[in-house]
């Protein structure tokens, strides 16, 4: 055997090998690269954009023939709603001294919320009650204005273990009124930061928290400060925005608004035609990539083999004899797909090296990115390798004395 082993690698050491060996892995990674790409497309975007907090909520107008208590009462009511707001109480920015550093300018984008529409706590609690100030912000959390959080990397990450639990005191003006220069409009509030939630996989809310109504109503209505008509326009002519308790039930409570007579608007449209069209052009790239890198690699066996017809004929006239030749050829076979597939595993190693390194430090936009493990794809190229080795080996034995 270890003659035959030897046999085999003298044959084995020609530089066309190699080249060859680089081509198929190249191919294999398209294959696997393919029905990754799938993968990694439905958990983002399919999976993932579906947990997005603008993907379940609704903005709806106002019946002018109810008033707005009973506009406020007939929307609160209706199933799967699990928070109702006013449109110019829905989110804010606001700051803290204590949030800024040299890297962090100290802003966050709060919105409003009830416990049912919050996200996953993994720390602290959520809203104790509505008669207080509180919030509850990411466990991976960057004081930062939401445009430039993609540029920072995940060791830059705030730890807010210290503020949980505590009031922390916040600043805002009448940024929206172009007021923020005058002191006369800037204020304070202090809020308890009571909770830390898990952050979403796909997109960036690390500058996104969480609070009660109470919270965004008295920031809201000293925003407003001097500016009373636009402040009473704004409660006389809401529009609201809604909270659904998942993505599968926004159709339900669109149905419940038709029928209530309401025109409403989602504040996220995730269309699911366009997703199963990026599935199915996916699959046909990976149905055309199997099939392509099984004639390659037939094809690479055969050239191989007819450029070792002299190798084989020498040994035959040194004594071997058909079977044993065949052996050889069995071997080299054998070996070549061990080497195809290290080059693999070496370009898939550095691959997620070069992708952890990055995430790690920088950008903070690939961070979002997670590695998906493609079985399929690894068991196609390994069944296709198993049927070329078998289809090879029984042609040059039906042809006879491998043409030697």
């Amino acid at each position: 055997m270890i003659n035959y082993l030897k046999l085999t690698f003298f044959q084995l050491r020609k530089k066309s090998n190699i080249i060859n060996a680089i081509l198929v892995s190249l191919a294999i990674l398209v294959v696997i690269g393919s029905n990754y790409y799938k993968k990694f497309y439905n958990n983002f975007k399919l999976n993932d954009s579906k947990n997005y907090l603008a993907t379940y909520m609704l903005q709806v107008d106002k019946r002018e023939d109810l008033t707005n208590e009973e506009n406020y009462n007939t929307l609160k009511n209706i199933e799967n709603v699990t928070n109702i707001s006013y449109m110019y109480e829905f989110s804010d920015v606001i700051h803290s001294d204590l949030f800024k550093t040299d890297k962090f300018s100290g802003d966050i984008q709060i919105y409003n919320s009830s416990n049912e529409s919050l996200p996953e706590i993994v720390k602290g609690t959520n809203f104790p009650d509505n008669d207080g100030y509180y919030m509850v912000c990411p466990i991976n959390f960057y004081p930062e204005s939401l445009n430039n959080i993609k540029y920072y990397s995940k060791k830059d990450n705030f730890n807010l273990d210290s503020y949980l639990g505590k009031e922390i005191v916040f600043d805002y003006n009448g940024y929206m009124f172009s007021r923020n220069l005058d002191d006369k409009y800037k204020f304070e509030i202090p809020i308890k930061l009571v909770g830390l939630y898990k952050n979403a996989n796909n997109y960036y809310d690390e500058s996104e928290c969480y609070v009660n109504k109470k919270t965004i109503h008295d920031i809201t209505k000293n925003e407003y400060t001097d500016l009373e008509e636009d402040y009473v326009y704004q409660i006389n002519h809401p529009v609201y925005a809604l909270n659904v308790s998942s993505y599968e039930e926004v159709e339900k409570v669109e149905m419940s608004l038709e029928k209530s007579g309401y025109n409403y608007n989602r504040m996220f449209y995730f269309d699911e035609n366009e997703t199963q069209q990026i599935n199915n052009t996916a699959d046909l790239v990976y149905n055309i990539a199997i099939v392509i890198i099984f004639i390659f690699i037939f094809l690479v066996f055969q050239k191989d083999y007819y450029e070792d017809k002299e190798y084989y004929r020498q040994l035959n006239v040194l004594g071997f004899n058909l079977k044993e030749i065949k052996i050889i050829y069995f071997i080299s076979l054998l070996i070549k797909v061990f080497v195809y597939f290290l080059f693999v595993l070496v370009i898939t190693i550095i691959s997620m090296l070069v992708i952890k390194i990055l995430t790690i430090n920088y950008p903070f936009i690939l961070s979002k990115l997670r590695v998906l493990y493609s079985f399929d794809g690894i068991a196609s190229v390994i069944l296709i390798f198993i049927f070329n080795v078998l289809l090879s080996f029984m042609i040059h034995r039906h042809i006879g004395k491998l043409n030697v």
